[in-house]
């Protein structure tokens, strides 16, 4: 298989692609080039994107699927069997036995599988033939970022799904007294509280103040 060679920063993960971004990641391709080879460069960095954003999700929503197999999730009685299904399940049933579930979908799952962000942007890059330039970049790839934005952007989507139910949200953000208290402690990892269930307008005000701050998410 012939490999693409392709910057660690080739998009930003929650920014469109910019001509003056393509000249700084894509150098080489862009010396002397013309405008419509930019262009092209643009929408050929699009295209990776949006493929690298949607097997993030659909592999990502298969784990969360595995998940709830694991857990024995319902919905009206019946496993769940799609993403849809587990969106749905929270919706109408707000009980800690359900909590407990949701939470390890969304989260505890994960929490047992340390370094799957790595794992999943070693494997979509092996499938698309890509390695990342050697430009003494450490910090995380573009690539790794996506599989961390498209789980959160899930985890997201059964939290909104209760906002005409029962409005509770699952999170795993330590209560604001023991932040406080220890501002540099940890959750300890895959353990449910039942302090991570939070009313639906707060966890969107305190996630909405997050990004805007620091960029948790995807960068």
């Amino acid at each position: 298989m012939n490999h693409m060679l392709i910057h660690p920063e080739l998009f930003k993960v929650k920014h469109t692609v910019t001509a003056s971004h393509i000249r700084s990641v894509r150098y080489e391709d862009t010396v002397d080039a013309t405008e419509l080879r930019i262009k092209e460069l643009i929408e050929e960095t699009r295209d990776i994107k949006k493929d690298c954003g949607d097997w993030a999700r659909a592999n990502i929503a298969s784990d969360m699927l595995v998940f709830a197999a694991s857990v024995g999730l319902k919905y009206k009685g019946r496993p769940v069997t799609n993403f849809s299904d587990i969106r749905k399940s929270w919706k109408v049933d707000p009980s800690l036995d359900n909590q407990k579930k949701i939470f390890h979908i969304l989260y505890g799952g994960f929490d047992e599988k340390p370094g799957w962000q790595r794992e999943k942007e070693a494997t979509y890059m092996t499938l698309r033939g890509y390695v990342y330039k050697n430009v003494g970049w450490e910090g995380k790839g573009c690539i790794e970022r996506m599989m961390t934005c498209q789980k959160n952007a899930l985890v997201g989507r059964v939290n909104n799904s209760t906002d005409k139910t029962h409005g509770l949200s699952i999170s795993i953000v330590r209560p604001e007294n023991e932040r406080s208290l220890n501002p540099n402690g940890r959750r300890p990892k895959s353990t449910f509280r039942e302090d991570f269930v939070v009313r639906i307008l707060f966890h969107r005000c305190f996630f909405t103040f997050a990004i805007f701050h620091s960029f948790v998410f995807c960068f």
